[in-house]
């Protein structure tokens, strides 16, 4: 703001009736107002001209109190004129008629040369008041300036009156108490902008789009860099359409229409981020939108559960509790949910058991059945499933020993194993066809096991016989054995002489064996 206590090449204007208003530039010359009495200087005919100026500057005054106040209609802001008074005029309101003009004070008349020196001063004084109201209109005072504006306003009309009158003391005194006024206007800003702000957020809270915009308006003018202020006319500007999209949104929700609702909000928020209403607006539908969404995906999950959908029925119960994560009504759903899923699984995981036993892949039904213990280790069918998936995995890997190793039942240690094996594998029920395969395999190896063959061994009673798994045979010519099929080995041994070994392999096929051992390379 500028300096109003020691202005500088200010403009002045011309204001004595010599046919030009054009202001004359000068430098101003500061002198003191003295006091002197009013003079009288015209005729009958300048004192109607004079209450007629004076009856048309107080309508204009009134029609502009009338038009201001209208426009500050929302809390005004009310400034009360303080006038600093000249000592002519100490006990007189500020108004024209507070000046003894020439038609009312007796003729004194006034040296040209003190004449002029009044009217430097007077041009001046209307110097320096016109660099404050140049001021004070720049931050826009004429619209807030009130009555103190207005009071601001008639006494620089009455000024420039008396002026065209050639009353320059008195119009000197008028300019200086106008100029008052003016700094008055000017450090009241401050406060002003501060109440303007105020009454501008105030009339955005309550919806007042138009007094709102006049209040930024004004605030900006005052202080065009500030923040606030901005902010303020930025959301006076789409305020009206704010408050549109708000009633539309409430008019689709009201209706039911929650999308179009929501989007009107959002739309509302996006304009003005600090409404608190379009916020809370948004936040209600976003809040309805939730209910509605929940409700129907528990509806639908629930309808799924009754369908035996399980999978999908928690899907859209895990939904819906992302709308409501503490609600007791999702939990208890999704319990009866689980525990659905846990039984069709176990009794799904049970026929997949049994139809693996069907088909004697035991080593799946044992996997199937510790999966349903997995689940629920107390379920004995599954229990008994898991024990008896064992007990024929291991007696299929014995007699699958035998039919693979049929040689070792030379040994009667093992014979008596496998024959034990048998008759437990005969008591084994139900028996499916591979069971039965492999059965009858094992059955008929253990009975040729049993079968004895003939064998002859011929020698030349020199050499020493023996038989591994029978003994030591000693010397002979011939010798015939009993043997069980299998492979047993032979050796001949004989002093000074090379020994002899030879495998013997007897099957259930053959019924007589013959062979000849004799030791007859030297050594």
């Amino acid at each position: 703001m500028s300096d109003f206590s020691n202005p500088t090449d200010k403009p002045r204007r011309n204001l004595e009736s010599n046919g030009s208003d054009t202001p004359d530039v000068i430098q101003p010359i500061h002198l003191s107002v003295k006091n002197k009495k009013s003079r009288q200087i015209g005729a009958p005919a300048s004192r109607n001209r004079s209450a007629m100026f004076l009856a048309a500057a107080l309508i204009a005054t009134l029609l502009c109190g009338v038009a201001l106040l209208t426009y500050l209609s929302n809390r005004p802001v009310k400034m009360a004129p303080q006038p600093v008074k000249t000592a002519a005029e100490k006990k007189q309101p500020p108004t024209t008629a507070n000046v003894t003009s020439p038609q009312s004070s007796p003729s004194q008349p006034v040296a040209p040369s003190q004449l002029a020196v009044d009217k430097q001063e007077a041009e001046n004084r209307l110097a320096d008041f016109l660099q404050i109201k140049k001021s004070i209109d720049e931050i826009g005072a004429q619209d807030w300036g009130g009555e103190l504006y207005t009071a601001l306003d008639r006494l620089n009309q009455e000024a420039d009156a008396l002026f065209i009158n050639k009353e320059y003391q008195f119009a000197a005194a008028k300019y200086i108490e106008a100029g008052e006024y003016g700094r008055q206007l000017f450090n009241q800003a401050d406060q002003v902008f501060q109440q303007l702000v105020a009454d501008g957020f105030l009339a955005l809270a309550e919806d007042h789009a138009e007094i709102a915009r006049d209040k930024f308006a004004m605030a900006v003018k005052i202080r065009p860099n500030d923040e606030r202020a901005r902010r303020g006319a930025q959301r006076a500007e789409n305020a009206a359409t704010v408050i549109q999209l708000r009633a539309s949104g409430k008019r689709h929700e009201t209706d039911g229409n929650l999308a179009l609702a929501y989007a009107d909000y959002q739309e509302a928020v996006r304009l003005d981020p600090e409404s608190a209403k379009a916020q809370e607006a948004l936040k209600r539908v976003k809040g309805r939108i939730a209910e509605q969404q929940f409700k129907q995906l528990m509806s639908e999950g629930l309808t799924a559960y009754h369908q035996q959908q399980y999978q999908q029925a928690r899907q859209l119960l895990s939904k819906a509790r992302k709308y409501r994560p503490d609600s007791k009504e999702v939990q208890d759903a999704l319990i009866q949910v689980d525990d659905a899923m846990r039984l069709a699984r176990i009794r799904s995981l049970e026929k997949s058991a049994l139809l693996a036993e069907k088909n004697e892949d035991w080593s799946k039904a044992l996997k199937l059945y510790t999966d349903v213990l997995k689940i629920d280790g107390s379920i004995k069918s599954a229990v008994d499933g898991k024990q008896r998936s064992q007990q024929r995995i291991q007696l299929n890997k014995r007699i699958d020993f035998y039919l693979q190793k049929p040689d070792t039942l030379a040994s009667d240690h093992y014979l008596a194993k496998a024959i034990s094996l048998l008759n437990t594998a005969e008591q084994i029920k139900p028996e499916g066809p591979k069971y039965q395969s492999r059965l009858s395999r094992f059955q008929q190896l253990v009975a040729e096991a049993q079968v004895p063959v003939k064998v002859h061994i011929e020698s030349d009673n020199q050499t020493e016989i023996s038989v591994y798994k029978v003994g030591n045979l000693g010397r002979f010519d011939v010798r015939e054995l009993t043997l069980r099929p299998g492979i047993y080995t032979v050796i001949g041994a004989r002093d000074g002489f090379k020994d002899v070994r030879q495998e013997l392999k007897i099957t259930s096929k053959q019924q007589f064996m013959r062979i000849r051992i004799v030791c007859s390379e030297p050594i």
